[in-house]
C-alpha cells in the first residue's frame, strides 16, 4: 500500500469511526426517549390509580379500651446487687500462685475492699436512673389511662383533641395550609365538613399511553371520563376521612358534607356548595370489604344525597339529615 493509500484508508477509518459514534448515540437518545416515555407513562398510570385509592390507605384503629386496660409500669425495687458480688468476689478470693509468687495478694485485696466501698454508690446511682425511667412512664401511662378514660366516656374536649392531632394531619398536606376538615361533635355522631379540590385542580385533562415504538402519546381526556374519575376521586377521598375518623375516634356514627367552592346562581358569588352528603353508620362500613370497592357505586350503602352527570359532573345537593332518633 502506497503512503496516500494509506493516509485514504485512514480517512475511510475515521469516517466510519464517526458514522457508528453517531449511530451509537442516536440508538442511545432513543433509548432514553422510550425510557422517559415509560416513566411519564408509569407516573400518569400511579397517579390515576391512586386517586381512585384514597379509601384503602387509612390508619390502624385505635384499641382505647386495650390502652385504658393497660397495667402501669412497675415500680423499681432497690437493689445491692453490686454490692453483694463485690463482698462475694472478696469473700470466695484464693490467691493463686503467681499471686503469691508475685506478692499480689495484698494488693487485690485492698482493690475488692475498695469495690466493696464503691459499691454502694453504684447501687444508687442504677435505682436512681430506673425510677428516673419509672417516673417518666408512669406519668405517661397516667397521662394516657386519663385520656382513654375521657374517650370512652365520650368526653366531647377528648374526641376533639383526638380528631385535630390524628385526623387532621391525615389531610392537611403543608403546616401553613388550611386544614379541608371542619368537625363538630354532637350527642351521638360526628359532623364533618370536607372541603374537596376542585376537578381542575386534581384531574388532568389529557390521557397518556405508550405506542407500539415505545413513544408517548398524549390525547385530550373526554368530558365523561374526567367527570367519572373525579367522582371517583371524591367518593375515594370521602370515604378515606371517614375511615380515618372510626379509626381514631369511637363513633358510632359520622354525618360528612363534601363541599367545593361553586357559583351559586341564585347568589351570582362563588361559595361553598355541597356535592355529596351523607349519613355514615360505624357498623355499615365495618361490612364493607375495602380493597374491593368503586369509590362511587360503595356510596350506595349509606343514606346519601349525591347526583351526578358524566357530562356535567356534580349538581350541589341538600344536606342529609340526621335519623330522627339520633337527633
Amino acid at each position: 500500500m502506497t503512503f496516500k493509500g494509506f493516509l485514504r484508508e485512514l480517512e475511510r477509518a475515521q469516517r466510519r469511526a464517526i458514522r457508528e459514534e453517531e449511530r451509537v448515540r442516536k440508538q442511545q437518545l432513543k433509548e432514553q426517549e422510550r425510557f422517559n416515555a415509560q416513566e411519564q407513562f408509569e407516573n400518569y398510570q400511579a397517579f390515576i390509580h391512586t386517586i381512585k385509592s384514597l379509601h384503602k390507605k387509612v390508619p390502624n384503629t385505635i384499641n382505647w379500651r386495650e390502652i385504658n386496660n393497660k397495667k402501669p409500669p412497675v415500680k423499681p425495687v432497690f437493689s445491692n446487687k453490686i454490692e453483694k458480688a463485690a463482698k462475694a468476689k472478696l469473700k470466695n478470693y484464693v490467691p493463686s500462685f503467681w499471686d503469691k509468687l508475685f506478692r499480689l495478694t495484698p494488693k487485690k485485696i485492698n482493690k475488692m475492699e475498695q469495690e466493696i466501698q464503691d459499691a454502694p454508690a453504684k447501687d444508687k446511682a442504677i435505682f436512681d436512673e430506673e425510677m428516673g425511667k419509672y417516673e417518666q412512664a408512669y406519668v405517661k401511662w397516667q397521662e394516657m389511662h386519663e385520656f382513654s378514660e375521657a374517650i370512652l366516656a365520650e368526653n366531647i374536649p377528648a374526641y376533639q383533641q383526638v380528631f385535630e392531632e390524628v385526623c387532621l394531619p391525615c389531610f392537611k398536606e403543608t403546616e401553613e395550609k388550611e386544614s379541608p376538615l371542619c368537625a363538630e361533635f354532637q350527642k351521638q355522631y360526628l359532623l364533618v365538613n370536607i372541603m374537596v379540590k376542585n376537578i381542575d385542580n386534581i384531574i388532568p385533562t389529557y390521557v397518556l399511553s405508550l405506542t407500539s415504538t415505545g413513544k408517548l402519546s398524549r390525547k385530550n381526556m373526554p368530558i365523561s371520563k374526567r367527570n367519572e374519575l373525579y367522582q371517583d376521586y371524591i367518593c375515594s377521598y370521602f370515604l378515606a376521612v371517614i375511615r380515618t375518623i372510626f379509626a381514631a375516634i369511637p363513633v358510632p356514627a359520622v354525618l360528612a358534607h363534601a363541599k367545593i367552592e361553586g357559583l351559586n346562581t341564585a347568589t351570582g358569588k362563588i361559595e361553598p356548595q355541597i356535592i355529596v352528603s351523607a349519613w355514615i353508620p360505624r357498623e355499615t362500613l365495618d361490612k364493607i370489604n375495602f380493597d374491593l370497592i368503586d369509590p362511587s357505586d360503595c356510596m350506595k350503602n349509606f343514606i346519601c344525597n349525591m347526583k351526578f352527570s358524566k357530562t356535567k359532573g356534580f349538581i350541589p345537593v341538600q344536606p342529609v339529615l340526621p335519623p330522627v332518633d339520633i337527633g
